[in-house]
């Protein structure tokens, strides 16, 4: 500002010198070579006097003026170096004003952020640049403080480019000192902005996720607790079913009322497992296009008479590693949730599958992507053009007994969370109200090759014979299973601790056909029960219970693991079948479990 000031002073002086100098240079002139201007000099002056004067007044003129351009000359070249400054200043714009806000100098970073070139911003109120807070009063003050006190201060404001869009701004101001006016830095923060907003949302997640977990942790706590009481009433009552002849007794119609509110409870126990995530999975590599393409029809069937369900399959996609039964279970809440959403006779969903690049930026838009790597996901895509939903419900949709209809009834999309948090998967969920919600489901690729309907869907011959010793520390499941087997034909020996069962293992090892163990026991714990009875007998048959199904996966890969596995609470059914499996020539894997 100052530069600009001493420059046009001295533009000033000069230009008046040479002014001056000129009507002198004509005045010595005319007396030479004019004899009328010459009289009428020397009629008042002496010629020798007046000749004088005029040369010295011409001389001392042109030393004026030689002063003047070497002054103009010094300012152009310190006004030369100031702008140099100035278009060196980058990435950030930087403007010089006046009193009245009218920008005097700026740099090429101005048509970078603002798209103006230099012409168009010089001379022009700061306005055209960014939405100016100043002319409110405290802002006056806010500002005239800070710059009195500190020299400089730092706020925000909307930017304006020349198209119109806006963008954040950042304005440091510092005062010239001597002069009226200032100088501004003028900073694109719009990255800086997005990344706050990004971390905010990223820290809102982890919230979510940790507050889910917690809760998962007091519903795996619930429902490991329940699970005992769960098998002694189902067992029992099937029990009391199998010796019941007259179907149409009372006892046996509150019989089946009991088994019936068992079973109810039971699966709402499976889903507190999901949702906690302490449910393992029997995972099988593949094809998830085929899974839904099969599973269509129910599908249609769980999402109501009016849903209108449209397949876009992508084919050739890499095997995905998940448990057929629990991705299925997935499915079919995305489709009703969705179904529920839309309004009308009509509902349309659309279940596309594909696989694409996700980048950083598109991973922390997910559900449990904290540490994802970017990179190719196989993904499934459920989308519904129902009423969509707010940011606040899009926040809470996957807590427990959250409904945006009717609340308290049912976990919802909670155990979604938990099986796809199981799987190693990712969720996205994307709402507009009035356009409809898109869940994304990512899922990592594997190399495993695809197992056939065959291999999944295969059954089993049932072969029983011999003693099976039951070990579990709970009396009620003693009692209850150890009934279910001897129903299936086996001499049931039970022990309630580790200890008790190896003892009588040791004594009826050559005789003991199957042992079913459980896994967490007061003192020896069934890992432990396990690995002495092996060292007695190699060969042993071990079934694993217990109401975690991810127990077994600790043993999925062992040499040296169970012979199979059973979930608590089961049925008299599923037992027979996991007998089978067992004890048939043809050992299996459906258990989730390799011998």
């Amino acid at each position: 500002m100052e530069l600009l000031t001493q420059e046009r002073k001295a533009i000033a002086d000069l230009c008046i010198a040479m002014v001056v100098s000129l009507l002198f240079a004509a005045l010595n002139v005319a007396l030479t070579f004019n004899e009328a201007i010459y009289h009428f000099f020397a009629d008042r002056l002496t010629a020798t006097l007046s000749s004088l004067i005029v040369n010295v007044l011409f001389f001392w003129l042109a030393f004026m003026l030689w002063v003047a351009f070497f002054r103009w000359r010094k300012e152009s070249h310190n006004r030369q170096e100031l702008e140099n400054v100035l278009s060196s200043i980058s990435p950030d714009a930087l403007i010089v004003i006046n009193p009245n806000r009218q920008i005097e100098i700026c740099n090429e970073s101005v048509t970078r952020i603002f798209g103006y070139r230099k012409s168009e911003v010089l001379h022009k109120q700061t306005d055209l640049l960014y939405f100016d807070r100043r002319v409110d009063k405290t802002r006056k003050g806010e500002i005239r403080d800070a710059l009195e006190r500190n020299g400089f201060h730092i706020g925000t404001a909307k930017g304006r480019r020349k198209d119109g869009t806006t963008f954040p701004l950042e304005i440091i101001t510092g005062h010239l000192s001597g002069r009226a006016g200032a100088v501004l830095l003028l900073r694109d923060i719009s990255y800086r902005v997005k990344a706050e907003e990004e971390r905010l949302e990223l820290e809102r997640r982890v919230q979510q996720r940790e507050r889910l977990e917690s809760l998962g942790a007091l519903a795996g706590g619930i429902a490991h607790d329940v699970n005992n009481l769960l098998m002694g009433i189902m067992g029992n009552s099937e029990l009391v079913l199998t010796e019941l002849e007259d179907d149409n007794s009372q006892v046996e119609r509150h019989t089946r009322g009991i088994k019936s509110a068992a079973d109810r409870a039971a699966d709402l126990y499976k889903h507190l497992l999901w949702y906690s995530g302490r449910c393992g999975f029997v995972k099988q590599a593949v094809d998830i296009s085929r899974i839904i393409n099969d599973a269509q029809d129910r599908l249609k069937q769980e999402g109501g008479g009016s849903l209108n369900l449209e397949l876009r399959l992508a084919s050739g996609l890499p095997a995905v590693e998940l448990d057929p039964d629990q991705f299925s279970h997935v499915l079919t809440n995305l489709v009703k949730n969705a179904s529920d959403a839309c309004d009308g006779d009509t509902n349309h969903v659309v279940i596309s599958t594909g696989l694409r690049e996700f980048d950083k930026e598109e991973l922390q838009m997910c559900h449990l992507a904290e540490n994802a790597i970017p990179g190719d996901y196989v993904f499934v895509e459920v989308a519904d053009d129902g009423k969509g939903m707010d940011r606040g419900n899009i926040s809470r949709i996957f807590d427990p007994f959250y409904s945006t209809k009717v609340t308290g009834r049912g976990l919802g999309l909670a155990d979604v969370f938990g099986i796809l948090k199981g799987h190693g998967g990712f969720v996205k969920v994307e709402s507009e109200m009035g356009k409809g919600s898109t869940f994304t489901l990512l899922f990592p690729g594997s190399s495993e090759p695809i197992m056939s309907s065959e291999e999944i869907c295969e059954t089993r011959d049932t072969v029983f014979s011999g003693i099976a010793l039951l070990v579990d520390d709970e009396e009620v499941v003693r009692s209850v299973c150890g009934d279910m087997l001897a129903l299936l034909g086996f001499d049931v020996l039970t022990a309630e601790s580790g200890d008790e069962a190896i003892a009588i293992f040791e004594d009826k090892k050559d005789e003991i056909s199957v042992v079913l163990l459980d896994m967490t026991m007061p003192g020896m714990s069934g890992e432990e029960t396990l690995r002495h009875m092996q060292a007695m007998h190699e060969d042993v048959v071990i079934v694993f219970s217990s109401g975690y199904n991810k127990d077994a996966a600790v043993f999925r890969d062992a040499e040296q693991g169970p012979s199979g596995f059973i979930q608590k609470p089961y049925e008299l059914d599923v037992l027979r079948q996991r007998m089978s499996d067992v004890l048939s020539p043809r050992r299996s894997t459906d258990s989730g479990v390799q011998r």
